[in-house]
């Protein structure tokens, strides 16, 4: 059995990646757990603290925790998270089963000072899931920064690519983050990050969608609206006419972040390359003069990297 697996804690999605492909739900967890319901919420237990993950979560919708806060990040909220996601994909955690997992953190907190003590805080952790147990004393735990994962996703099939100057653009539900790597390296001085990720986008979509239709809708509503041009409401089809006019004006702001971070770069990048849930959601509209080369499952690659992480990619 294939016991590595990488996983993308996002701020709006988590996703993972193994030799049985790739999952994804919210990145959404509370501590408010109804006593009695009609549903069968199964919590997580961690470090002895209760808390509903994923849909459960926000079907529940009271007392969500703020996952875009820099104490979210190696709290218990966030290991149940981590739990979760090893639920999804029936992961055995036996210490003699070569464990091998990869995480990725946003750039700007990362470190390898802080790699270690997440690795090491999540080492001392017990999490309880669906009557499994998940101890990681024995798993070898490496943490990285989040778009790192889209550099080896692309890799994996570019090899040549990998000793020259490549610049990572993550467009992810929160911050646009922008990474370097040089002759295989990061370079941790050049990353730079932004708060003006695609959830700016969806809240506008929500708020137009009301005031046309008096109707209330969710982000992944929204996101359907933005790439698929509709959404079916109990059996009738709903759609926005202006959404050039919604997503452009942002569309505008981050091809000038983009370029922004091209002309201050160390060296001159001779590859861009481009992933993150919001690329599908802003094709079309992102105009550059540099030319970036989407990644292959662009709402997965980070996932799918780290997973290749874990399997010796890197050289």
């Amino acid at each position: 059995m294939d016991n590595k697996i990488g996983i993308d804690i996002g701020y709006g999605f988590t996703k993972t990646y193994n030799a049985d492909g790739g999952r994804i739900f919210p990145t959404a967890v509370t501590k408010v757990v109804p006593l009695v319901t009609f549903s069968d919420l199964k919590p997580a237990f961690v470090n002895n603290e209760k808390f509903l993950v994923g849909e459960n979560a926000l079907r529940e919708g009271k007392g969500l925790i703020d996952t875009r806060t820099t104490t979210f990040l190696r709290s218990n909220a966030w290991l149940a998270v981590l739990g979760y996601a090893f639920s999804q994909n029936s992961y055995d955690l036996e210490p003699d089963n070569d464990v091998v997992i990869v995480l990725g953190i946003p750039p700007g907190e990362y470190s390898r000072t802080a790699s270690e003590e997440i690795s090491r805080s999540i080492k001392e952790s017990v999490i309880l899931y669906d009557n499994r147990r998940y101890v990681f004393a024995g798993s070898t735990i490496h943490v990285i920064p989040q778009g790192a994962g889209i550099f080896f996703s692309y890799m994996k099939d570019n090899q040549d690519d990998f000793r020259n100057n490549v610049a990572v653009i993550d467009i992810g539900h929160y911050t646009v983050d922008m990474l370097f790597f040089s002759g295989g390296k990061y370079i941790e001085g050049a990353t730079r990050s932004s708060q003006i990720g695609i959830s700016l986008i969806l809240d506008n979509i929500c708020r137009a969608f009301y005031r046309k239709y008096r109707l209330t809708i969710r982000h992944k509503d929204a996101y359907k609206l933005v790439t698929q041009g509709k959404i079916i409401i109990l059996g009738e089809p709903y759609c926005i006419d202006d959404m050039s006019d919604i997503v452009s004006p942002y569309a505008s702001q981050i091809s000038s972040l983009i370029h922004g971070f091209f002309e201050n770069l160390p060296n001159r990048p001779e590859i861009g390359i481009i992933g993150g849930g919001g690329v599908t959601s802003l094709r079309g509209f992102v105009k550059l003069k540099y030319k970036l080369q989407i990644v292959n499952d662009p709402v997965m690659a980070n996932a799918i990297g780290y997973w290749h992480y874990a399997r010796g990619i890197e050289r």
